[in-house]
């Protein structure tokens, strides 16, 4: 085992134990000192590190605020167009009951003159039935003179 391990060894269990000295107290100090500036740079790496967190935290809180913004945006164009869309059905809904609605009407107009035409017609076949009816007596008249005619024909 080497020399300097055993001395080593026994300043980690009793290290007041070894003489101090000009020379040790130096040591100390500046050992103290280093300590000292190590402690300060640990400090302002942690500080610098929560300043940086809380900069990316402040970043962060932003990008979710633009992302809410945005998602609110988009709803609300959502939301527009759902609207705009239900307006455009009602329009052509109103715009199929006009139809429908003037058609029937058309529907309407159109049975009311057949009924009118039909009415015409009968009363023209009643004015045409009556005059040959008046024809027709003589043209029966006609057909039984002709049938009688016809027996005395079939007679010779």
């Amino acid at each position: 085992m080497p020399h300097h391990y055993f001395l080593d060894l026994l300043d980690s269990f009793l290290p007041a134990a070894r003489p101090t000295g000009p020379d040790n107290v130096e040591e100390e100090e500046e050992n103290e000192e280093e300590d000292e500036e190590e402690e300060e740079k640990v400090e302002e790496e942690e500080e610098e590190e929560e300043e940086e967190g809380e900069e990316y935290k402040e970043e962060e809180e932003e990008e979710e605020e633009e992302e809410e913004e945005e998602k609110e945006e988009e709803e609300e164009e959502e939301e527009e167009e759902e609207y705009e869309e239900e307006e455009e059905e009602k329009e052509r809904e109103e715009k199929k009951v006009e139809e429908e609605e003037d058609k029937e009407a058309d529907n309407v107009d159109n049975d009311e003159r057949k009924e009118e035409q039909d009415e015409e017609k009968e009363e023209n076949e009643d004015e045409e039935e009556e005059e040959v009816e008046g024809g027709h007596l003589t043209f029966s008249l006609l057909e039984e003179e002709e049938e009688g005619s016809r027996d005395s024909l079939e007679c010779i």
